[in-house]
């Protein structure tokens, strides 16, 4: 009877230590969750709006205004890094992602600082389109802080493309 207690003892053992590596490959192999932050950074790496589509759509739970603040944050940096390109693709899904939650502040957001990256290139009239998009919406939705930041960045834009006159009424309109 020891003999067999025993051998079922060990047998339990073995099936309980298979289960155990099994177990612990398993969540070995488990991806790890998704966080906006790491979503938007593989939005940004992605160079195909189609890559960035199926990520969206993969990660639709994700989708709002958590994730348009990770993109700004990930234009931002890039940016500031000098890499035009990520930039302007976190800016631009920063902006698809607003509209899909009908948030219109991030989307005139995103759309203005696209303005931002034509201006740094100095394409003074591709940033004042940009702006002019990103104005209309702000000023659809009332977003007066949209507005004013807007209205200066369009005066910036006039004046360094030296036309002063014209600078001014966007300038003094942002005050107000």
């Amino acid at each position: 009877m020891g003999e067999r207690l025993s051998m079922s003892v060990r047998l339990a053992r073995l099936v309980l230590a298979i289960i155990l590596s099994l177990s612990i490959v398993e969540a070995r192999q488990a991806p790890e969750p998704m966080t906006v932050e790491t979503l938007a950074a593989k939005l940004v790496d992605e160079p195909t709006a189609a890559g960035r589509d199926a990520l969206l759509s993969a990660h639709g739970g994700l989708v709002g205004a958590p994730l348009a603040q990770a993109l700004l944050l990930a234009g931002r940096d890039a940016r500031n890094k000098g890499s035009i390109e990520r930039a302007r693709r976190a800016y631009e899904t920063m902006a698809d992602v607003a509209v899909k939650a009908k948030a219109a502040a991030p989307h005139a957001l995103a759309l203005n600082n696209i303005g931002l990256l034509a201006y740094d290139q100095g394409d003074y009239q591709d940033a004042l389109d940009w702006y002019a998009k990103s104005l209309a919406i702000s000023e659809q939705s009332g977003d007066d802080t949209g507005v004013a930041r807007t209205l200066n960045n369009m005066g910036a834009a006039y004046s360094f493309a030296n036309a002063l006159d014209t600078a001014r009424v966007p300038l003094e309109r942002s005050l107000a």
